[in-house]
């Protein structure tokens, strides 16, 4: 048994319960305004009047398109009861990461989500490829992991499990799924 936590307030505890149900964030609501900038270069939107464009169209359609669930490893950590839990008042919830689902049909399933802290954005790992972009409206006809081709795999760890190490304390874990038909 995998079991990964989610603080919260005790507010959010009872409507995770009562609803047996957990929301996932757009990336847009995140609380790190660096949040998935990292990969955006590899981005294009071929929607969008045939420009390339790299950064705010593409980036604002993943961004809507797919939901992030951060857990994390650890339910004892005094950082994230401050920042999550409502300083200290609210509680933590543990999960079972198969029978919560959180293993299966996710672009990012919990199993492929741990986060990676790092001092500097990703750099292209393709950037020997003149013109190897990703198109955005692609990715997003994709719900699961094994949909994925190896380079779109690359794309969306380093587009979603990239993080500043400022956050290395949270040991965040991440399930993401696309929004449309889930």
């Amino acid at each position: 048994m995998t079991t990964l936590y989610k603080y919260t307030t005790l507010e959010g505890a009872l409507a995770i319960i009562k609803n047996n149900s957990i929301g996932f964030s757009c990336a847009e609501n995140l609380n790190d305004p660096f949040e998935l900038k990292g990969a955006s270069y590899l981005l294009v939107d071929s929607t969008l009047d045939g420009t390339l464009d790299g950064t705010s169209g593409a980036f604002n359609k993943l961004s809507r398109k797919f939901g992030i669930l951060s857990l994390t490893r650890t339910h004892l950590n005094p950082i994230m009861w401050s920042l999550y839990s409502n300083q200290h008042r609210g509680v933590v919830i543990a999960f079972d990461v198969k029978k919560a689902g959180l293993t299966c049909r996710s672009l990012i399933p919990s199993h492929k989500g741990n986060v990676i802290y790092s001092k500097t954005h990703p750099k292209n790992a393709f950037e020997t490829e003149q013109g190897d972009y990703f198109d955005i409206y692609e990715l997003c006809k994709k719900h699961c992991y094994s949909e994925l081709t190896e380079k779109e795999k690359i794309l969306v760890s380093m587009f979603f499990l990239h993080k500043s190490d400022w956050w290395f304390h949270e040991e965040d874990v991440r399930v993401v799924k696309n929004l449309e038909n889930s």
